[in-house]
């Protein structure tokens, strides 16, 4: 995502937006469209830039949080709905989450037994509100998204 593309999706204005952020907004919007107060563990220029800005522009309140982030729980456990993508097999676990959470999970892990998520989902199927599974949630909607882009600037072209 280069400086120019972060502009206009600040500016609401983007010619494409990037498919894993946009993968994650539309989940958001259309299954929660209540929930407005979103906390995104990831701040890369790739997903957690970018879904900030997206999130802030339909008016949510965002807290994007890191490794460096001072009470990193307490402050997940109070949005409605927490995005995470750090690349941790199993990081995000119940003491991150309420009840109520929706949790988006964007990582991607290669393990022995396959490919896992950065949230616990076995704890966490059941205990909270909605969880994505991974393989087969944002990941699926990703690669229609990428492919809605190419679309989108093929039809420019023209």
């Amino acid at each position: 995502m280069t400086p120019y593309n972060q502009g206009l999706i600040s500016m609401k204005s983007p010619v494409v937006f990037p498919a894993t952020a946009d993968a994650v907004n539309q989940i958001l919007l259309e299954n929660f469209p209540e929930i407005t107060d979103i906390a995104i563990i990831n701040r890369s220029v790739v997903v957690g830039k970018p879904l900030a800005m997206m999130l802030l522009n339909r008016d949510c309140t965002v807290t994007v949080c890191h490794s460096k982030t001072v009470d990193l729980k307490e402050k997940t456990k109070e949005a409605g709905a927490v995005v995470v993508a750090v690349g941790h097999e199993n990081f995000l676990g119940a003491d991150y989450v309420n009840q109520e959470s929706v949790v988006i999970d964007v990582g991607i892990n290669s393990t022995e037994n396959g490919i896992k998520g950065d949230a616990d989902f076995a704890s966490l199927n059941g205990f909270v509100k909605a969880i994505t599974p991974v393989p087969g949630g944002v990941g699926k909607l990703t690669s229609v998204k990428i492919f809605q882009n190419l679309m989108h600037l093929m039809e420019l072209k023209k």
